[in-house]
């Protein structure tokens, strides 16, 4: 801005100091708001190979053609056809040929300005000079040596300005120009496939058929008045974009529609366009310029010309999706003017994750096509689009004429379009699915679809069920190869008790309860052997119980306890073993001990002592 307010001070000393003065002005003609810049006619130095006349005002114009064929100084294909080198939105430096004259005896400067940003005003980084010494007359190189980061695609305004460094005598010309966005490259991990449809065995993730749309909903958001579909997004296009949804074969389909493009670089030979075998686009295309703002030659107005840019318009879905996995959008092209237009095969895009692709738009009468796009996911989300430049008009008997005001023709001739009168096709898409592109067969040893495992049979019990799930207690890691039997109690995967023993069975295992422990396995818990006399300990001992098992207490005194355990008791005759406290003279009466004890304990304990008896006799009792 404060440069655009610079121009006009000095536009205004420059009105001041001429005041009453005869010299002719030569003014530029882009819109008002990049200023009044002028300079003093003089018919020994100007730009081109037409002096300026005199201009009372200025003529500002919102396509800068308020001057008329005096303007001459820029690159031109033809006489009033001015057109400019490509300028591309990634470049980083520019040049153009501009014509001049200067036979003034005097050096003088040529400045030029591209507005870059787009912004409506000539800023100093979008500036640059060069000196052209006295005499020289022909084309001199003008050179950008930095674009600014800033710059944006779209159709914009350059100026020129040629002065005489002592007497400010020269010439000012404003022109369009356009900045073009590089033609996406075509990802070779993204296949193009003619003439498919969906098979049974692919897993739907969605389908789209816009059957259950209004007719003529306008898709581009820069178009006032455009509705919304769905989950679908529109982005691109123009005010003047007419992609939209139409009726079709009783239903409805999507018409991506939007007029032709400015230009195309290369140009394309006399051939046109050319495709492989499957539609996919072959021809190379490096940079494509649109339409956009000072290109309307209805400004204003919603119509049909031709504010289609400055990018394309782009119909897009974002969908959850398996990293890794591979993916088919298939649908169904229909030719704009379908068995009655001229058009001949044209271009459309398809975004993926994986990459672009571009593929046929069929001729008029080349009938409808069959596609299927073919991706791999990159991440658990993807979004994938079809996208249109327009059609690929006429470069009319080697030149276009963009810049033309003509309504009938200006707009729909295309910058190295095609070398007949034909323009290239837009379609009209309808029945779209993205399916799983792998088939869901089970027992083909190929997991895909919805398969969790595929071990090249239809048999259950061997770890991959006959639907192709993965069956409890085993491991599928190779597609085509058997299952493994997980070993739970070695991996530690069991839910035993950890009172119980894991036993590995094939596909499974089972759990026991250790000794002393009651339950199934995994839940056990401990056996009180004393209060529920399941203890062997003798009655004269005491049971005292212990996790998973139990403890006697020794024999009393006077007895023998056989195994150390508690559970033998047998008295010790003192007398007969002479081990009494007897004296001498005195009888030794052996005294034993009787314990009174549950009958049924005291019948275990007899039992018991007649074994060990028997044992230390080699006699039985009866």
């Amino acid at each position: 801005m404060k440069h655009q307010f610079f121009s006009l001070i000095v536009a205004a000393l420059f009105s001041l100091y001429y005041v009453g003065d005869t010299h002719a002005v030569d003014y530029g003609d882009a819109p008002i708001t990049y200023g009044n810049a002028s300079a003093i006619v003089d018919g020994s130095i100007y730009l081109g190979t037409t002096a300026p006349s005199n201009e009372a005002t200025p003529n500002h114009d919102y396509r800068a053609l308020g001057d008329g064929n005096e303007e001459d100084g820029a690159p031109e294909l033809a006489t009033g056809v001015i057109v400019f080198p490509i300028l591309v939105e990634t470049d980083t430096t520019y040049s153009a040929p501009i014509t001049l004259t200067n036979t003034s005896g005097s050096s003088a400067t040529l400045e030029g300005w591209i507005d870059f940003d787009q912004s409506g005003t000539f800023e100093l980084d979008e500036k640059t000079t060069i000196a052209v010494p006295g005499g020289t007359t022909g084309q001199v190189s003008l050179n950008w040596a930095s674009i600014p980061a800033d710059i944006e695609r779209g159709t914009t305004f350059v100026r020129l300005r040629l002065t005489n460094d002592l007497s400010g005598g020269g010439e000012v010309e404003d022109h369009v120009l356009s900045i073009a966005f590089p033609f996406p490259a075509e990802s070779p991990a993204v296949s193009v496939l003619q003439n498919e449809s969906v098979q049974s065995c692919q897993v739907v993730v969605w389908e789209d058929d816009f059957d259950d749309i209004t007719t003529n909903v306008f898709l581009s958001p820069n178009r006032p008045g455009s509705g919304t579909v769905r989950d679908w997004t529109a982005s691109g296009g123009g005010e003047d974009t007419y992609a939209r949804i139409q009726d079709l074969d009783g239903g409805k389909a999507v018409y991506l529609g939007n007029g032709a493009v400015r230009r195309v670089s290369p140009p394309l030979t006399a051939s046109g366009l050319s495709f492989d075998s499957d539609g996919r686009l072959t021809t190379v295309i490096d940079a494509i310029e649109m339409r956009s703002g000072p290109d309307d030659v209805t400004p204003g107005s919603s119509m049909t010309l031709s504010a289609w840019g400055p990018s394309e318009v782009v119909f897009s879905r974002t969908f959850a999706t398996t990293m890794g996995k591979t993916y088919r959008l298939y649908f169904n092209a229909i030719p704009e003017g379908e068995g009655t237009g001229s058009f001949v095969d044209g271009i459309m895009r398809v975004d993926t994750p994986a990459g672009s692709a571009h593929f046929r738009a069929p001729g008029s009468m080349n009938g409808r096509v069959d596609y299927a796009i073919e991706f791999t996911a990159t991440s658990t989300s993807s979004t994938i689009a079809i996208a249109n430049y327009g059609h690929i008009g006429s470069r009319s008997s080697d030149f276009c004429n963009p810049n033309h005001v003509d309504p009938a023709n200006a707009p729909w001739c295309t910058l190295g379009g095609t070398t007949n009168s034909s323009s290239t096709n837009e379609i009209i898409f309808d029945n779209l699915s993205l399916v799983e592109a792998t088939c869901d067969v089970c027992g083909d040893g190929v997991i895909s679809g919805s398969e969790a495992c595929d071990d090249g049979n239809m048999s259950s019990t061997d770890g991959c069920s006959a639907s192709c799930t993965i069956e409890s207690g085993y491991t599928c890691p190779t597609a085509g190869s058997l299952c493994v039997n997980i070993d739970e109690c070695a991996t530690n995967t069991d839910n035993c008790s950890t009172n119980a023993l894991c036993t590995d069975t094939i596909g499974s295992f089972t759990c026991a309860c250790n000794s002393g422990y009651l339950g199934d396995g995994v839940t056990c818990n401990d056996i009180d052997e004393c209060a529920t006399n399941a203890d062997n300990c003798n009655a004269l001992t005491t049971c005292t119980n212990t996790a998973g098992s139990f403890t006697c207490s020794s024999c009393p005194s006077g007895y023998d306890d056989v195994n150390n355990d508690g559970v033998t008791c047998v008295n010790i005759d003192e007398c007969a073993n002479n081990t009494d406290t007897c004296d001498t003279n005195a009888a030794c009466t052996d005294t034993g001990r009787e314990v009174l004890e549950d009958p049924m304990r005291k019948l275990r304990r007899l039992v018991e002592l007649k074994n060990v008896l028997d044992d230390r006799s080699g006699i039985e009792l009866r």
